[in-house]
């Protein structure tokens, strides 16, 4: 479909009116289209408030006219019932700065929701011989706020797994 839209945009309806005669023509040339082998994400509904998703978009490059490359890192948040998303720039990826870009994106929000889910990065867990434990500046702020940081499987944010031996 992606290709037969391309031809559209770019040479109106001379070539192919519609997506049928398309497919005849591809077909009659023995051009085969590949169809993705990727099994589609079904998404998960939450409840209003429930749950947060954040993750860092890491070491993103910007050139300047004058030729001087700006690099930076955003906090990205996602709020799962709604699908809103905020970004909050920052310059590291430290512990410090993970729990400034949270306040931040939690005060946009006006509320605190239920918890966070986050996979394994270093500024909340440090995993050593296999062994996660989050870091004492989160545990604070999860004592603090009563709001729990859940951590879930690496790009698999719909298998989170409530880790009770962290400490």
């Amino acid at each position: 479909m992606a290709l037969f839209k391309y031809f559209q945009n770019k040479y109106g309806e001379d070539v192919f009116r519609n997506y049928s005669t398309f497919m005849h023509f591809l077909n009659a040339n023995d051009i085969y289209v590949l169809k993705s082998e990727k099994k589609p994400k079904v998404r998960y509904e939450t409840k209003i408030a429930e749950q947060l998703q954040v993750d860092w978009k890491e070491d993103l490059k910007f050139r300047l006219k004058n030729g001087e490359i700006i690099a930076y890192n955003l906090f990205a948040a996602t709020f799962s019932y709604s699908r809103y998303h905020c970004f909050v720039y920052s310059k590291t990826r430290t512990t410090e700065d993970f729990l400034r870009c949270l306040i931040d994106v939690l005060y946009m929000a006006g509320g605190l929701p239920d918890h966070v889910l986050t996979d394994n990065m270093a500024a909340v867990v440090s995993i050593k011989n296999g062994t996660k434990k989050k870091h004492e500046m989160i545990r604070n702020f999860e004592n603090d706020t009563n709001m729990k940081i859940r951590l879930c499987k690496v790009r698999h944010p719909w298998k989170s797994r409530i880790f009770q031996s962290i400490r």
